[in-house]
């Protein structure tokens, strides 16, 4: 027997609406499969976890004799599905219906279309009618939901729970009596002849899988992660499920082996409640939040009743044919939420909502953040960035401290509050004794003010006067977060109303958090859950001041786990990210997307070096630019900014302060700011301003602002940085090389000190012989020259008793004016000498090289982690980009438009949205809607048409213009050669014969004309004749 004899026969397959959720999976599963050979259990979905590798072979060879699929369509726009072999459209149902003789199985679903109920009745009839014709028997498949079944009334109050064999005395839904009307006329049409025509309802459950249907708009939901899903009514209903490829195994089966049951229920074994299917979605896809929606809830959201119906289902009911006569590997047997993570990745593959991860790196101030927003707006990213990082960390461990620093304070003033009650109490019984009679304005007058002090009033007390915030915590922490204020309406607070007390306004602000997924905040229901989180919080925040240095900087490691965390995030992990500069070096690079441990496929694979597949960018941007171009944007900010870079200080963000453990508040902050702007608004009277805050502010303050740098200092260390950074090698041997220059200079300036220090103990020296040398002369005279000194000092003794004691003052003042003199001249000389020290030192070190712009290619910096792991770096030289912005502050056109090319999609993914089928709508809608949409595609294709035109007529001017520019070129090419040849040939006659060629022709015609006209200046004419001659010719 031959191959072909051996393989089974293929059989042709109708099913409706091909373009629908069920009709388009049900026909792509089948497509694959082989009659008669029975379910192939290694049909899996695809992995998008993992890039799909064949085997050195190549890709498995397609099957042969598969199910044929042919259907119809239900939208005009739609088209032609791959695996269908053709697509049925008649307008006379007696032609459809002569075409459908030709099929083996007939599959209808009225779950998403109610319209279609109609359709099947006809069909059936017409089928059943001519069922005596057909050669081979047809089996006819009515999918339906179980919606038939709500109203029933269980045999067993004690036990809710229905069989599948109850099927019989089913009650439906109010809304859905037309489906079991349905669901009986095709069980009655397959009884006359089984043989020839059998009918099968399948009573499904709700569809998930492969997309969605009903559950899309959770899926949705949580992907985005906006807010918390839905859950409705309470939620405590058991909802049957079932795979919408586990639905397609069951028609194989069927056709295959028909079982003698043909009201088959069709569902997976799982009892899960509606509230734990979302909330499942939700810990799957967002932050697990979920939220329950009464009647008006649903009714004010508008939640279209076909789905609220569904989901709101209750009913337990046990499936009897599938277990009993079927046997075949579940895709999902246990549910949705023991399969939400391949549900998961089904909803991302079908949609194509795979992240987007890019990477963007260059120097300061070339335009990676605006670059950033860019892409973050066009594709639906996130912008993931150092500052917004730290910023959002701090806060979410500084707002339960200040919530619970807020309740303690709120206790402390509920217990003053009660004592000044009491107090009140005792002094008004004391004076109301004695003053029965008369006291009584004064009694009153009292129990107002304890009134007052009961609720709160600020009569006698005031609450925000009071308040001291940094006493209330075991370990105080600064008030960096001053910018979240709290509700102070109230003095009393009960365990439930904790929760209310925190009212978070941020604000202060970064500028970059416009696309930043911030975390949702920290919550708690009771005082005990509390005072835990704030426990936590506090040791969270002692390790990160650990692992900070003295400048505020958190190391290496921390910043990395931390970002790490982020990346790993729902938002980051679902719509994808930007991020913003960083890592900046090779270390970083490796520490940052390093290999998930638990991830044994990249692990195992030795050949390639490994990298984190869920954090590692798609998309490395590298923007570079030189040091002119960074420059010359961050000196234009700063103009458009309207400030001075070379004296605008840069204030250090507050959760610097809380990292460094300063008592730094927002208004330390704003006194900070104002002595900055005091400072830039008057810089010659800067001195004096430093002046005066010294003697009035605090010391702290003051060090806080000379220790500020300047935004022009800043920028040129970032810089300097970043050169490095990129150019490890050249930055460690330029280093080196000012190393030896500085102990060469150190080595000479020790030198230079010695010698001076020699210098002056010589002029000691010296001086010291002299004074000794005219102390010897004084003494040797003769007797007599001593008698006459000791009659002189006599006469000069008495002189100066004589003259007043001013002479003497002004000798002092000489000598005093004398000594500043020195010491200045002695200043002045160590100050030219420290300058001429500066300068040399400036000169040594103009001839070192400096780190080069663009780094060698032998360089190991970031790029070069990325290059290893081929994803090579898109290289934007910004320094050749001299397009426009994007709007004001957006990045530059040519630019964006490069990084768009790359990553291969003009927008963002289209976000699905779930087709549902309203009874409420009027007849002619759908006509109208394929109508606007078919009208819409005409006008598409016209504007198509105009700019292939216009593309046309732009290619044939410059086709023209370029053939003008041709012929120009040959004209002038030409003009050149006769010119080459003219020169050549002149060059090569002797000199007699060049002349009679070429110079007496003409300078006999000008001689003759000359003669004949016999101007006053013959020379003149001469030679304007010849060259009028000239350029004529």
């Amino acid at each position: 027997m031959s191959e072909e004899e051996e393989s089974p026969k293929s059989q042709n397959v109708f099913i409706s609406e091909l373009d629908c959720y069920v009709g388009k999976n049900i026909g792509k599963y089948l497509a694959t499969q082989t009659p008669g050979v029975g379910v192939d259990e290694a049909y899996q979905e695809v992995d998008i976890s993992a890039d799909k590798q064949w085997e050195p072979n190549g890709p498995p060879p397609p099957k042969k004799n598969c199910f044929l699929i042919s259907g119809t369509l239900r939208y005009t726009s739609s088209s032609k599905p791959k695996f269908a072999k053709e697509v049925l459209n008649y307008e006379e149902r007696q032609r459809f219906l002569e075409h459908l003789l030709e099929f083996d199985a007939i599959i209808y679903d009225i779950t998403e279309n109610p319209e279609q109920i109609e359709e099947v009745l006809w069909l059936v009839e017409s089928l059943e009618q001519r069922s005596e014709e057909f050669v081979t028997q047809k089996k006819f498949f009515l999918i339906s939901n179980l919606m038939s079944w709500p109203m029933t009334k269980p045999s067993d109050p004690e036990d809710p729970g229905f069989v599948e064999s109850e099927y019989r005395r089913r009650k439906p839904h109010p809304k859905f009596k037309e489906y079991l009307e349905c669901e009986k006329a095709i069980l009655r049409a397959g009884k006359k002849h089984k043989k020839k025509f059998i009918t099968y309802v399948l009573a499904c459950g709700v569809f998930y899988g492969c997309g969605e249907y009903l559950f899309q708009h959770l899926f949705k939901e949580a992907w985005l992660a906006q807010k918390p899903l839905p859950i409705y009514l309470n939620g405590e209903n058991i909802l049957p499920t079932v795979h919408v490829i586990d639905l397609a195994r069951v028609i194989q089966c069927i056709i295959d082996n028909p079982p003698r049951q043909r009201y088959i229920v069709v569902r997976d074994d799982s009892q899960f409640t509606l509230s734990e299917i979302v909330k499942s979605i939700s810990s799957a896809l967002s932050h697990g939040n979920t939220k329950m929606y009464t009647k008006e809830d649903m009714e004010a959201y508008k939640i279209p009743p076909e789905i609220s119906d569904l989901l709101t289902l209750n009913l337990r009911i046990e499936p009897g044919a599938i277990k009993e006569d079927m046997q075949f590997q579940w895709v999902s047997d246990s549910g949705i939420p023991n399969y939400i993570s391949q549900l998961v990745n089904e909803f991302i593959e079908e949609h194509n909502l795979k992240p987007l991860r890019i990477c963007i790196l260059g120097p300061p101030c070339v335009g990676k953040t605006t670059l950033a927003k860019q892409l973050c707006q066009v594709y639906r990213l996130h912008h993931i960035h150092l500052n917004g990082l730290l910023f959002e960390c701090i806060r979410n461990l500084l707002e339960p401290i200040k919530a619970y620093e807020h309740l303690l304070a709120i206790r402390e003033e509920e217990r003053l509050a009660t004592e000044l009650v009491s107090d009140a109490d005792i002094e008004s019984t004391e004076k109301i004794l004695p003053q029965r009679n008369s006291g009584i304005s004064r009694s009153s007058l009292v129990g107002n003010e304890t009134k007052a002090l009961a609720t709160g009033g600020t009569t006698a007390l005031d609450f925000t006067s009071t308040l001291n915030w940094s006493t209330k915590v075991s370990h105080p922490v600064n008030t960096t977060a001053d910018s979240y204020d709290y509700d102070v309406d109230k003095n009393t607070l009960t365990g439930d109303e904790i929760t209310s007390i925190r009212k978070s306004s941020v604000g202060e602000t970064l500028a970059d958090l416009e696309y930043y997924p911030i975390s949702p905040s920290p919550v708690w229901n009771s005082e005990d859950e509390l005072e835990l989180l704030v426990n936590d919080c506090q040791e969270r925040l002692e390790q990160l001041r650990e692992n900070t240095d003295e400048t505020g900087k958190l190391n290496d490691e921390t910043l990395i786990r931390l970002l790490i965390q982020k990346l790993m995030s729902k938002p980051c992990q679902n719509q994808g990210f930007v991020l913003d500069g960083f890592p900046k070096t090779l270390e970083q690079a490796e520490a940052l997307f390093r290999p998930d441990p638990e991830d044994e496929d990249i692990l195992g694979n030795e050949k390639f070096p490994s990298s984190h597949r869920l954090i590692t960018p798609n998309y490395v941007i590298y923007l570079m630019g030189s040091n002119e171009l960074v420059r010359h944007r961050f000196n234009r900010q700063s103009t458009e900014a309207g400030l001075n870079p070379e004296q605008a200080l840069i204030i250090p963000p507050l959760w610097r302060a809380c990292l460094l453990g300063e008592k730094y508040t927002s208004q330390d902050a704003d006194k900070m700011k104002s002595s900055v702007n005091n400072v830039e608004n008057e810089p010659e009277k800067e001195s004096e301003h430093l002046a005066d805050t010294d003697e009035n502010a605090p010391g702290e303050e003051m060090t806080v602002l000379k220790h500020l740098e300047t935004q022009k200092h800043r920028h040129e260390r970032r810089l300097e940085a970043y050169r490095a950074a990129m150019a490890p090698g050249a930055a460690a041997f330029r280093a080196a090389l000012i190393d030896e220059a500085n102990l060469f200079h150190e080595e000479k300036k020790e030198e230079r000190r010695e010698l001076r220090k020699a210098e002056k103990e010589l002029f000691r020296a010296l001086a010291a012989e002299e004074a000794t040398a005219e102390g010897g002369t004084d003494g040797g005279g003769g007797g007599g020259g001593g008698q006459e000194k000791d009659e002189h000092e006599k006469i000069k003794e008495t002189v100066n008793d004589a003259i007043p004691s001013e002479k003497a003052k002004e000798e002092g003042e000489r000598d005093s004016e004398k000594g500043e003199n020195v010491r200045e001249e002695q200043q002045q000389e160590e100050e030219e000498h420290t300058k001429t020290e500066s300068t040399l030192a400036e000169l040594r070190l103009a001839h070192i090289p400096p780190i080069p712009e663009t780094p060698d290619d032998t360089e190991e910096n970031v790029l070069t982690y990325f290059d290893i792991r081929e994803i090579h770096p898109v290289v934007i030289d910004m320094d050749k980009d001299f397009s426009s912005l994007i709007g004001t502050n957006g990045p530059q056109e040519d630019c964006f438009e490069k990084v768009r090319k790359v990553i291969g999609r003009q927008k963002a993914p289209y976000l699905p949205s779930i087709k549902l089928f309203s009874s409420s709508s009027k007849p002619g809608e759908c006509e109208i809607q394929q109508r606007a949409m078919k009208h819409l595609k005409e006008l598409q294709s016209v504007k198509m048409k105009i700019s292939e035109s216009q593309m046309e007529r732009d290619k044939r001017e410059e086709a023209k213009l370029l053939q003008q520019y041709q012929d120009d070129w040959n004209r002038w090419l030409s003009l050149l050669n006769a010119q080459n040849y003219q020169y050549t040939e002149a060059h090569s006659l002797p000199m007699r014969h060049y002349l009679m060629k070429y110079i007496m022709p003409d300078l006999s015609k000008a001689l003759l004309k000359c003669t004949e006209i016999r101007p006053e200046d013959p020379v003149d004419f001469v030679a304007e004749y010849l060259l009028k001659t000239g350029i004529s010719e």
